[in-house]
């Protein structure tokens, strides 16, 4: 895959998505319409993630999104 586009998508909420990205898709040139440089996949693979932060993290967004479309019916 050599270009993804993510930014329509909930995952693109996430804080340094684009980090986590280019970092597990070192062969991408080009996200979100915009090209990914070498100093951006260089950031990337210095960076480390904790997935299940990240995943608990989307869990709680999405809970509080449920809790304000409840409370505006």
């Amino acid at each position: 895959m050599k270009v993804l586009w993510l930014h329509d998508n909930p995952c693109a909420n996430i804080t340094n998505y684009r980090e986590i990205v280019i970092k597990y898709l070192p062969k991408l040139t080009k996200l979100d319409n915009t090209p990914v440089t070498q100093e951006e996949r260089n950031e990337a693979q210095s960076i480390s993630f904790n997935m299940d932060e990240l995943d608990r993290g989307d869990r709680v967004e999405r809970n509080e999104r449920d809790r304000e479309i409840k409370e505006i019916r």
